[in-house]
């Protein structure tokens, strides 16, 4: 259960057709799930794809050199998933990364150290810019457990600001970063 926005928290003046929502509102956030202590990933295909953070790059997945779950540790993890439609984050060593899941890996074991976020009626590159943004970025660095290893709970994950604007506006802006973006790189 997300809490209500107060005026205090409104980060910034936004247009009259936005809404400021918490994240939580709109999405649902689900976590991964390690493979077993002792255990190991292995090359052979196994069919069963695992994305660790390591992996999580640039807004997608490096797919190449993606390590497979063991056949008889698949049933333990196996509702651990991320599928295409969804937007990952991550949420411990390297916090706060987000990005989209590449079409041929649909469906992969996700690690524990990120999360998966499930939302409809929101534009995915939309969701990833607007998670990547300083607005978002600034909230997760604040909302981090400092502890030996710095974690981010999805209890606060779904706590995150997020300024929502309509879903055709949300294509336009998706778009124009997209442009925007390509012609730097």
């Amino acid at each position: 259960m997300t809490k209500n926005i107060s005026s205090e928290d409104i980060l910034c003046d936004i247009p009259a057709t936005w809404q400021w929502t918490r994240l939580g509102n709109i999405a649902t956030i689900l976590g991964g799930k390690r493979i077993p202590a002792g255990r190991k990933l292995t090359t052979e295909d196994t069919g069963h794809k695992y994305i660790r953070v390591s992996e999580m790059k640039d807004l997608s997945v490096i797919t190449e050199g993606l390590l497979y779950v063991p056949e008889d540790i698949y049933p333990s993890i196996s509702q651990y998933i991320i599928n295409k439609e969804d937007v990952y984050i991550t949420v411990a060593g390297t916090i706060g990364r987000v990005g989209k899941i590449p079409a041929e890996i649909d469906g992969a074991n996700l690690t524990e150290n990120a999360d998966r976020i499930v939302f409809s009626n929101i534009d995915q590159d939309w969701l990833i810019f607007c998670l990547s943004s300083s607005v978002v970025q600034k909230q997760i660095e604040m909302l981090t457990t400092q502890v030996a290893q710095p974690k981010l709970a999805i209890k606060k994950i779904q706590e995150f600001l997020i300024p929502l604007p309509p879903f055709d506006e949300q294509k336009r802006i998706a778009e124009k970063i997209s442009v925007v973006l390509k012609s730097v790189s």
